[in-house]
């Protein structure tokens, strides 16, 4: 499957792909945001 997502759709879209990688072909995201918690987690700032 072809993705796009625009916004909350593209969040979604994101998470889509993440969970089914093998059935997203290509994915186009526009004004989207992600979950960014487990990157923070990973930061070195993340305790300031």
């Amino acid at each position: 499957v072809h993705l796009y997502g625009t916004s909350l759709g593209g969040f979604l879209a994101q998470l889509f792909a993440q969970h089914r990688p093998r059935r997203v072909r290509s994915l186009v995201l526009s004004n989207a945001f992600l979950e960014t918690r487990c990157f923070a987690a990973a930061m070195r700032w993340s305790s300031l």
